[in-house]
């Protein structure tokens, strides 16, 4: 998609943030705050010479982008949002919604595992991976490489800093 933006004269710029993908990955829990986030954004807008632009953001991205626009509201055109809601609050009851979905069975082994805080079982890892995921967080079959490689280089320290070790819940 990028390419041919480019191909049409838009630039684009994709902005992988601390302990992301393409971005240095420090265990440094201390420095993982939505302010310490929205600081390196603004940083990197600022190097870029960035004066007006549109953010697209995906997930955690979403939280990223909406305290970005809160803390900088001239700096955007506008903003186009995927798959994540505007707090972690809505997020759970969100998440509590697509959970229903899930065989009883899966449901039933997730409650079991929950329990005990096991969130790197075999059985919650495959349901989560083979069951949830696909159905509600990516359809196409095969994974694109790039969502492939995105859920491979995930740094779920980050993640389980911000929402917890379950998703579900706190």
């Amino acid at each position: 998609v990028e390419e041919q933006l480019r191909k049409q004269g838009y630039q684009t710029i994709a902005y992988h943030q601390l302990g992301s993908i393409h971005s240095d990955n420090p265990d440094a829990p201390g420095q993982w705050t939505v302010e310490d986030f929205t600081n390196h954004l603004e940083q990197v807008c600022d190097a870029l010479n960035l004066k007006k632009f549109y953010i697209f953001a995906y997930s955690w991205g979403v939280v990223l982008s909406l305290e970005y626009a809160i803390r900088h509201p001239k700096r955007l055109n506008g903003m186009i949002l995927s798959n994540f809601t505007a707090s972690a609050e809505s997020f759970e009851v969100y998440m509590q919604l697509l959970r229903t979905k899930l065989t009883s069975e899966s449901k039933r082994t997730l409650d079991q595992l929950e329990k005990i805080n096991d969130f790197t079982n075999p059985a919650w890892v495959k349901i989560i991976t083979e069951e949830f995921m696909p159905k509600h967080f990516c359809i196409l079959k095969p994974w694109p490489a790039e969502f492939s490689a995105f859920m491979e280089e995930m740094n779920w320290k980050i993640c389980h800093h911000f929402f917890g070790k379950n998703d579900f819940a706190d």
